[in-house]
């Protein structure tokens, strides 16, 4: 009788001790792991940062302009198949001034891949870089090659669950990828700006009116997106589903002459919200450090991010 209960306390014990190691387990809150990748499209670099989710590694505070969650740089890539989000920085900006979405988007359960275009940062601007806008989509496919074949996220990628965001040039990349086309080749040289006439005779602003369409990217999301430049009758013919995101209050990207220019699955309106209020929230050191137009509606900026990813995440769920 003795060993009877001796064997039935035992059982119990492991039993209790299973059940607290795997509650402790799963009630280890998940954070985010990040790795650089780079490849290369029309003889330029491509770095690429790739978020996911998981529960090792060791979190890190980075110092930044931004207020960073904390990163795990030395996790291990997932070892099974997730969907792939790509984000396109705005024009001079970076890979990681959405940090907040791609935060937000891994936690969710997606690989989400952030890329410089090169030439068309604030770290590296080129004359050229700064005008032909066409390679930006070329960037993204080119990602979307190297990522889903030969990169170390191989078998960590669905190849067949691929979505897009992009915010301000980085929404009119996005139009590129989903089969927009340029009105004229006089549309593009909005671009030039000042640049010298030598420099503007030396570029073939005919490459920008090619197709840029990549078919593997179903679905696609466009924070206060540049619309402008596509004529309205190939707007009309993009078959994916866009959710379009805009402020009210965006005087940089007015909406009547870009936002609500496109035909969207769905739009979404930020009442009372400018055009930066995409970027990632301001730290100290960025107050500093950034443009005042930058750091407009910082305050306000958490919460209009918590709305934003929460409909940007239900929408790549849906589609």
């Amino acid at each position: 009788m003795k060993r009877v209960l001796l064997k039935t306390f035992l059982f119990v014990f492991c039993l209790t001790s299973f059940a607290f190691a795997n509650e402790e387990k799963c009630a280890t809150p998940s954070h985010i792991g990040q790795k650089t990748v780079c490849t290369y499209a029309n003889g330029r670099p491509i770095l690429i940062d790739v978020w996911f989710s998981t529960k090792k590694g060791n979190p890190e505070a980075s110092e930044s302009c931004w207020q960073l969650p904390l990163i795990a740089h030395d996790a291990p890539i997932p070892n099974h198949p997730l969907p792939l989000i790509l984000i396109s920085h705005g024009y001079g900006g970076a890979r990681n001034e959405q940090v907040w979405l791609a935060e937000q988007l891994a936690l969710a359960g997606y690989i989400v891949a952030s890329l410089d275009h090169y030439g068309n940062t604030w770290k590296d601007p080129t004359p050229k870089g700064m005008i032909e806008m066409w390679h930006r989509p070329q960037d993204v496919s080119a990602t979307i090659d190297y990522l889903t074949t030969t990169s170390p996220f191989v078998d960590a990628i669905d190849p067949s669950d691929i979505g897009f965001v992009g915010f301000s040039i980085g929404g009119m990349t996005g139009l590129w990828l989903a089969g927009a086309e340029v009105k004229s080749t006089e549309a593009l040289h909005h671009f030039a700006g000042e640049a010298s006439q030598n420099m503007i005779e030396s570029i073939d602003f005919q490459e920008g009116m090619k197709s840029f369409r990549d078919p593997r990217i179903s679905h696609f999301v466009l924070l206060a997106p540049r619309a402008s430049e596509f004529t309205p009758e190939s707007l009309h013919k993009i078959e994916s589903p866009i959710l379009v995101i805009y402020g009210t209050e965006d005087a940089v990207l007015p909406p009547h002459e870009h936002a609500l220019t496109i035909p969207s699955t769905q739009t979404l309106p930020l009442e009372r919200a400018g055009h930066f209020v995409f970027l990632n929230s301001v730290s100290e050191q960025g107050k500093q450090a950034l443009s005042p137009a930058l750091c407009e509606g910082n305050e306000e900026r958490p919460l209009f991010h918590k709305q934003v990813s929460q409909e940007i995440i239900r929408f790549f769920k849906v589609n």
